[in-house]
C-alpha cells in the first residue's frame, strides 16, 4: 500500500479483487444490473455505470481512512446489493474484501445533515468534477446532477428534504 491523494491509502491487489468482482450471478435471467435498472427506472446501460461506480465507492470507503458518503445512484446500488446478502456479506465483504462494510443510516436531524455533508464532502477530495469516481462521468445522468444540484442547494440553505433526494444515505463503517 502506498499514500495517494486526499489521505486515500493505494492497495492494488484489493482494488484487483474488487474489479474481478461482479454483483451478477452468471447465468440468471435478472441479475443484479437489471434489478438495479428496473427499480431506478434507469437503462441497463447506466446501471452497469453505476455499478461500476459503487465498486470503485467500495474502494475508496476500504482505504479512505475516515468516513466516506456515496453519490445517490451509488447509495442506490449499495442498498439494493445489500439486499442480495451472500453476494454482499459472503463473496464482497467476505472474500474480496476480507472484512465487513457497514451502512448505518443516518439518525437525522442538523447535527446528522452536517455530519455527512462533511463526509460527502471529504469522499469528493481526488474525484472528478462530476463525483465520478477514477472515472470522469461514470455513473452520472441529467437526473443525478440536478438532484445533486439540488441537494447542494438544500444542503446550503439548511432545509433539504431528505425524503425527497438522497432516501437514509448513511455512513460507512468498516475504513479503519
Amino acid at each position: 500500500m502506498s499514500p495517494t491523494q486526499g489521505g486515500y491509502t493505494a492497495d492494488e491487489d484489493l482494488r484487483a479483487r474488487i474489479e474481478a468482482f461482479s454483483p451478477d450471478e452468471p447465468g440468471i435471467a435478472f441479475p443484479f444490473t437489471a434489478r438495479l435498472a428496473q427499480e431506478n427506472g434507469w437503462t441497463r446501460e447506466h446501471a452497469r455505470r453505476v455499478t461500476r461506480e459503487y465498486l470503485r465507492f467500495v474502494y475508496l470507503a476500504m482505504t479512505a481512512g475516515h468516513p466516506v458518503t456515496p453519490s445517490r445512484a451509488v447509495d442506490e446500488a449499495w442498498h439494493l446489493h445489500l439486499t442480495c446478502t451472500r453476494s454482499y456479506w459472503e463473496e464482497m465483504c467476505g472474500r474480496v474484501l476480507g472484512r465487513p462494510l457497514h451502512h448505518d443510516p443516518t439518525r437525522g436531524g442538523a447535527e446528522e445533515e452536517a455530519k455527512f455533508a462533511d463526509w460527502y464532502a471529504r469522499t469528493r477530495v481526488g474525484l472528478g468534477d462530476d463525483g465520478s469516481i477514477f472515472v470522469a462521468g461514470a455513473g452520472r445522468t441529467a437526473v443525478d446532477t440536478a438532484r445533486s444540484a439540488r441537494w447542494m442547494a438544500w444542503r446550503n440553505l439548511g432545509t433539504r428534504n431528505r425524503a425527497d433526494d438522497r432516501g437514509d444515505r448513511g455512513m460507512v463503517r468498516g475504513t479503519t
